[in-house]
């Protein structure tokens, strides 16, 4: 059925996920994200020290934490044009760093631009709580989401007629709402395919990509309100890339975890950095070497 295997892996947030109690239903392979210190490259292509990089790398995560429990509580007062780097930029003047950890720190909040999809400078502080996922830690789905999907699209595969490679090039809602021409103000939905073809529903749910939307709100009848307009205007994906490679063993676990533990004592834990980040390079401003 559904074919996930080069799709996302993760599960962020862990407490009371109902997708994940199904994954573990499944028998779905999971673990928990190992705590090591984060490999991080300067802005100069240098390796940070194991405590210089942790240190910083606490400093951004922290100022994240702030920022979320800070829009979550005073959205209603934020100023509209206050973004996530204002926030960042007042923090660490008030954490009185050194210079050179100061600019290391916020070298690391730009980072954060590459999760949401947009710049720092943009994102907006009031709505920022918005971005926050569910409480606990993040799991690393080595299965897939195969299993999980095949679950959930079961019935709709036995039941439902699907209709593929069917393009859409009119989604009319006209009728919806309260129809002066139905009795019981019911609500109905017009699809129409490039063929030519129609169909009424009650409602419609559509999952179409962000680029679509951008490119083809004239589908829509009548017109999307203009703050959906806006947001679809404004909005970006987030710019990050999945690289696959395989290897022999799981060097990267402790070798503890490895090869087991026959004797029940401890034994060398090997760590490697699980998490390895790149700063934008100063030596290239216009684009990645």
């Amino acid at each position: 059925m559904t074919d996930s295997s080069s799709g996302p892996n993760w599960f962020h947030g862990t407490d009371n996920n109902p997708i994940l109690d199904l994954a573990r239903e499944l028998g779905a392979t999971a673990m928990s994200v190992p705590e090591t210190t984060p490999s991080v490259y300067d802005r100069t292509g240098r390796l940070m020290g194991n405590q210089e990089g942790q240190q910083c790398t606490g400093m951004f995560w922290g100022l994240i934490e702030q920022a979320f429990k800070y829009s979550n509580k005073s959205s209603a007062s934020i100023p509209q044009d206050q973004s996530l780097l204002d926030f960042c930029k007042i923090k660490l003047k008030q954490m009185d760093l050194p210079e050179t950890t100061e600019k290391q720190v916020l070298d690391l909040c730009y980072f954060w631009g590459d999760y949401i999809g947009g710049n720092i400078e943009t994102q907006s502080l009031k709505y920022f709580f918005l971005e926050e996922t569910i409480d606990e830690g993040n799991l690393f789905l080595a299965s897939t989401y195969n299993a999980v999907l095949n679950r959930i699209t079961k019935d709709t595969y036995a039941k439902a007629n699907i209709q593929l490679s069917t393009k859409v090039v009119s989604v009319d809602s006209s009728a919806s709402g309260s129809n002066e021409d139905s009795d019981d103000g019911s609500s109905s939905v017009t699809v129409t395919t490039a063929q030519g073809t129609t169909s009424t529903y009650d409602e419609v749910v559509i999952t179409v990509p962000l680029g679509y939307l951008k490119r083809n709100l004239s589908t829509f009848h009548p017109a999307l309100p203009l703050h959906l307009q806006s947001a679809i205007d404004n909005i970006s994906y987030g710019r990050l890339e999945k690289v696959y490679l395989t290897f022999p063993t799981a060097f990267w676990l402790p070798t503890q975890q490895q090869n087991g533990n026959q004797n029940g004592t401890e034994t060398a834990n090997n760590e490697s950095p699980f998490f390895n980040q790149w700063l934008a390079p100063s030596y290239t401003p216009d684009h990645w070497p």
